[in-house]
């Protein structure tokens, strides 16, 4: 839907704001894509694992979090 719902600038694909976009296949297709990207950069996914609170730098910055059975995740 690139030609409906974004503009090229210098190469580039910039949506217009507020607009939805549409992923192949849905929501599966989105979670798919996601999941694929992580494989890539290499982060790891935990499913079913509740958070219990972030983990902060002592500049506040976020680089990671702690799950419920005390296993830091960064």
């Amino acid at each position: 839907m690139y030609r409906r719902q974004a503009y090229e600038v210098d190469g580039h694909h910039r949506f217009w704001g507020g607009l939805a976009v549409g992923v192949v296949g849905g929501g599966k297709g989105m979670i798919e894509q996601h999941l694929a990207a992580v494989e890539r950069t290499g982060v790891h996914v935990r499913f079913d694992a509740p958070v219990t609170r972030l983990a902060t730098a002592s500049d506040g910055t976020v680089h990671g979090v702690v799950l419920a059975d005390g296993d830091a995740q960064l």
